[in-house]
């Protein structure tokens, strides 16, 4: 019996512990997870936030860099996460195309997809052996595309010459 109040006693101690610990650290979790917007979090160097008041030459830029680099590295070691906070990206008139390379994470930074919008296309080719032979899709791996809308507008052509 002695052994029994003893457990649960102990029981007891450890579960108000915790409750204690999970309601002192649930604040500075918070506190923690939402920075104030004027400080940016460092995320790393790998990790780009763009933000619709970029402008699109720089957005494109800062994505075709990293596309430049993480397309041909299958076997590389670095890795990119693009995140997008809410807003629209691209046009009808100056789409926003780019590729996803080997190892890149691109993610809407929104509560729902619809919170981002990329006007323009995101890329994702197979890569075909330079000798010939079968061009799959079996190494397009390592990449993720998630939590945005994408609303497929390519350039149109120049009119003919009238």
């Amino acid at each position: 019996m002695r052994e029994m109040r003893v457990r649960v006693t102990a029981a007891l101690t450890l579960a108000a512990c915790v409750a204690g610990l999970t309601a002192a650290g649930a604040s500075t979790a918070t506190a923690r997870a939402i920075p104030h917007r004027s400080a940016a979090p460092n995320l790393g160097a790998n990790v780009i936030v763009l933000s619709p008041a970029m402008g699109q030459a720089t957005i494109q830029s800062a994505l075709d860099a990293i596309a430049t680099q993480q397309v041909p590295n299958q076997f590389g070691t670095q890795r990119y996460a693009i995140l997008f906070e809410p807003g629209a990206y691209g046009s009808a008139a100056d789409p926003l195309i780019f590729q996803v390379g080997y190892y890149t994470q691109v993610a809407g930074l929104g509560a729902e997809p619809g919170d981002v919008v990329v006007n323009g296309a995101i890329d994702v080719f197979n890569q075909c052996p330079s000798g010939g032979g079968p061009c799959d899709g079996l190494n397009n791996f390592w990449r993720s595309l998630s939590n945005l809308t994408l609303n497929v507008t390519l350039p149109q052509p120049p009119a003919p010459p009238s």
